[in-house]
């Protein structure tokens, strides 16, 4: 599973490049982002029984030296799957500015 999380921003040199970071709603670190890319992905296999639902806010911050940033909330729903499986299905997706 992935999902590409994406900003742009107009300036130009340092100031128009992004980084991406998780900063909220992931304490156990199941997922991991790509600071340059904003690929989301799992960091390991998700348990239903253990987390059924994940808010994770996600920063998009620019590398210039009045840095700006913004964040956004990725709302992930883990569906139940017979525990014999080491993975799980992810049904909803979703992506709000915050």
């Amino acid at each position: 599973m992935s999902i590409q999380v994406s900003a742009t921003d107009k300036d130009e040199g340092m100031n128009s490049q992004i980084r991406y970071s998780i900063v909220a709603g992931d304490p156990n670190r199941d997922f991991v982002i790509g600071d340059d890319s904003g690929i989301l992905r799992l960091a390991r296999g998700l348990n239903y029984e253990r987390k059924k639902v994940y808010s994770i806010t996600v920063q998009a911050e620019d590398l210039g030296e009045d840095r700006h940033y913004d964040t956004a909330v990725i709302s992930i729903t883990v569906l139940d799957v017979n525990d014999r499986y080491e993975f799980a299905f992810v049904d909803i997706i979703r992506m709000k500015p915050s």
